[in-house]
């Protein structure tokens, strides 16, 4: 379903990555394009500048004065992993671009995305943990009453969001001990007290977690770390 249809915050996560990417090409075709980049903000893609507005005008089939830009358009693009900068930061941009890093890095970022949002839900819980990689990564979190075991991951069954730069069974196993007593760590804090209301007991809630990982082979110890062993803090 295309933009104009529907809100593009409502769209599905890939269909949106798609849909933005043709609209920047959109764009491109142009004979009589607007400026490379908006009054105050930009998008940056493939080493190109695109006015969020004018992108955002193409995928809905609106008139840009018939929405506000600045903090909500740009949100609608960072939230799908976009990067949109303030135009005075145009001049850093242009360095990496010409040594062609930053478009590679966010080629890297757009791949771990797919592959990420690629993966199945898994159950959460000891059984589980013991199965965790202990490289750094990202981790996603589902918590629902639906089984959605071995199912695809669908952006709108993402509870939280979570990295680890040392070990994702580490710090899943801090997330499920955190639960039950309030401690270890703030997000599991915050569930203990605004959700669960006490210790989380996996046999008798309602509600399950699930979790979807994506592992990042490299050198988890600060001082042994090398440009080449550092792509992943640094994307």
């Amino acid at each position: 379903m295309r933009y104009k249809e529907r809100p593009l915050a409502q769209c599905e996560w890939r269909e949106c990555r798609a849909e933005i990417c043709g609209a920047f090409k959109k764009f491109d075709s142009r004979k009589v394009k607007a400026k490379d980049s908006g009054k105050k903000f930009f998008i940056w893609y493939d080493r190109n500048s695109y006015p969020p507005k004018e992108i955002r005008s193409i995928l809905e089939g609106r008139a840009t004065n018939k929405f506000s830009g600045g903090g909500k358009t740009n949100d609608l693009f960072r939230h799908l992993g976009f990067t949109v900068a303030k135009v005075k930061s145009r001049s850093e941009f242009d360095a990496l671009a010409a040594r062609n890093e930053n478009t590679r890095h966010l080629r890297e970022l757009d791949g771990r995305l797919r592959e990420l949002f690629g993966k199945r839900w898994k159950i959460l819980g000891k059984e589980q943990l013991e199965k965790e990689p202990i490289h750094p990564g990202v981790y996603l979190l589902a918590y629902t009453n639906r089984n959605l075991a071995g199912k695809r991951v669908d952006i709108r069954d993402v509870f939280y969001v979570g990295m680890s730069t040392t070990s994702l069974r580490a710090r899943l196993t801090q997330f499920w001990d955190g639960i039950k007593d309030g401690g270890h760590h703030s997000a599991e804090a915050r569930f203990y007290k605004i959700w669960s209301e006490g210790p989380f007991n996996s046999k008798t809630a309602q509600n399950r977690f699930y979790v979807a990982d994506l592992p990042v082979e490299c050198e988890a110890v600060k001082g042994l770390r090398s440009p080449a062993t550092s792509r992943f803090s640094e994307s």
